[in-house]
């Protein structure tokens, strides 16, 4: 089944029903509430940061492919979706700063946890170096876990050609164009192929404006009746959906966990050198004497390579100007010389037309 991209597959229905959040106890009502959450706060962030739809739509699936490989309980919704919108910036060349989404994020936080006067990050607060760390690694585990692939194909390209073909007006589309982007609120980004997707924005649209639809006019995209309604019932239930509130379901015993096992890559790893035998003081003195040396003569080396290299560089530059100047010097002239000639030329011919006017005048 294509979720989205033709490199993004789902092997069975198994891993649909039964996600690592099932398995890791957290319910459906939770799972679909968390994700919810997840994907307002990426439109949220959108909105404030200025993006492209494109751009907030691509986070919004990468969020759900996510959480369809890893677990809530092992990586927050929050930082996910802190992660994801840094990330889909990137892939829709449209970076922002990493300081500007955090604090977009963190006034969301604040808005969201209902506080009267939300603040801003300073740079020098600890909570904002969290934060960063934080969007830095769960941005790993997510490049990790969905393998580097993410290419996301959206339904919103083949809604317009099949309005081309099937016409209507921009009521019509423009509903359609908004129950597809409330769809990638849902896991139907995830499930079905965009093609279907457009097809069910379609269907939902011309039955809330009753507009009639030629009869198993489907079947000329090339979807079934089967994925139209599942995904038709989908995005209808989010609308009798209560609002989505933040619950913490991570579990403090995946706060440190590394995104290597065996290498900390958030730490720099110094060199382990091979032990050096003892030597005694008297050698010890005449080898820091001689590395000193060395050092010396291998620096007086380097300045005086450093030198003739700026010395060949300058003459080399000189040449070049000068050779340029005598060039621009002879064009110049020639060009004097060819402007003087056409003068001459055009008082001879001035000249000889004076005189056969006269001629003809006498």
């Amino acid at each position: 089944m294509v979720i989205g991209s033709q490199d993004f597959m789902l092997s069975d229905l198994t891993q649909l029903h039964q996600t690592p959040s099932r398995q890791d106890g957290i319910s459906e009502e939770v799972e679909t509430s968390l994700r919810i959450y997840g994907c307002e706060l990426i439109q949220q962030a959108g909105f404030l940061l200025r993006l492209s739809q494109v751009s907030m739509a691509t986070a919004q699936v990468l969020f759900q492919r996510f959480y369809f490989r890893t677990s809530l309980v092992r990586h927050d919704v929050r930082n996910s979706a802190l992660a994801v919108t840094f990330l889909a910036c990137k892939v829709e060349e449209a970076p922002r700063k990493i300081r500007d989404v955090c604090n977009v994020f963190h006034r969301l936080y604040q808005v969201r946890d209902g506080v009267q006067e939300p603040t801003y990050l300073d740079l020098g607060d600890k909570e904002y170096w969290s934060m960063k760390q934080s969007l830095i690694t769960t941005e790993r585990f997510i490049l990790k876990e969905l393998g580097f692939i993410l290419h996301v194909v959206h339904p919103h390209k083949f809604l317009l050609n099949y309005f081309n073909i099937l016409g209507g007006d921009t009521e019509f589309k423009q509903i359609a164009w908004n129950y597809v982007n409330d769809s990638y609120r849902t896991d139907v980004m995830v499930k079905f192929s965009p093609e279907s997707i457009a097809v069910a924005a379609i269907m939902l649209s011309a039955r809330f404006l009753g507009i009639p639809l030629p009869e198993n006019w489907w079947k000329l995209f090339e979807a079934s009746w089967e994925d139209i309604h599942e995904i038709a019932v989908t995005i209808m239930q989010l609308y009798s959906h209560p609002i989505a509130k933040y619950f913490k379901v991570s579990d403090n015993r995946y706060l440190n966990e590394r995104f290597d096992e065996e290498i900390d890559l958030t730490k720099s790893v110094e060199p382990e050198y091979p032990p050096t035998p003892e030597r005694s003081p008297v050698m010890k003195k005449r080898s820091h004497d001689e590395e000193r040396d060395k050092r010396g003569s291998d620096g007086d080396r380097r300045d005086r390579d450093r030198d003739e290299d700026r010395r060949d560089r300058n003459r080399d530059r000189n040449r070049r100007d000068d050779d340029r100047h005598r060039d621009d010097r002879r064009d110049r002239n020639r060009r004097d010389d060819d402007r003087d000639r056409h003068r001459d030329d055009r008082r001879d011919r001035d000249r000889r037309r004076d005189d056969r006017r006269d001629r003809r005048r006498d």
